[in-house]
């Protein structure tokens, strides 16, 4: 939908969320897309707003949804962004501790202790980040 067809209709919120989350919410809602040459016809799990729901509020989300949020960054300096890419957490891990096992950003120290990157570790840092920008910034939540 074009966005000047999205105002006013609840649609905004939509372009708040990353791209992973979008997917995420389309897999759970649409079954199938047909295209024909009277447009496009759209098949909704018959389970897709209960699906979404339950997974909301569960809690559950998978890796994808983690991607690009703020818990789940690191501050680096210099090469070591590139060098690490999309590797395993073991390897990103040894590429941050080059160089006498140091990083530049205090937010990303903790990093080096962690055995594993968990959802529950990803959790806790997300909440600190956003509290530590909060208090920053002065923003009232």
């Amino acid at each position: 939908m074009p966005p000047a067809a999205r105002r006013g209709c609840g649609w905004a919120a939509w372009d708040e969320l990353f791209p992973a989350e979008q997917a995420r919410i389309l897999t759970l809602l649409v079954e199938r897309v047909d295209i024909g040459t009277n447009g496009l016809n759209f098949r909704l799990r018959m389970d897709g707003l209960g699906g979404l729901a339950r997974e909301m509020l569960s809690g559950s989300i998978g890796a994808a949804a983690w991607l690009h949020r703020l818990g789940n960054l690191a501050l680096l300096a210099g090469i070591k962004n590139y060098k690490a890419q999309y590797f395993p957490f073991d390897r990103k891990k040894k590429i941050y501790a080059e160089r006498n096992n140091r990083v530049s950003f205090d937010t990303t120290k903790p990093i080096l202790s962690a055995d594993h990157w968990t959802k529950d570790l990803l959790t806790v840092r997300q909440a600190d980040l956003v509290d530590r920008a909060q208090r920053i910034w002065s923003v009232n939540a």
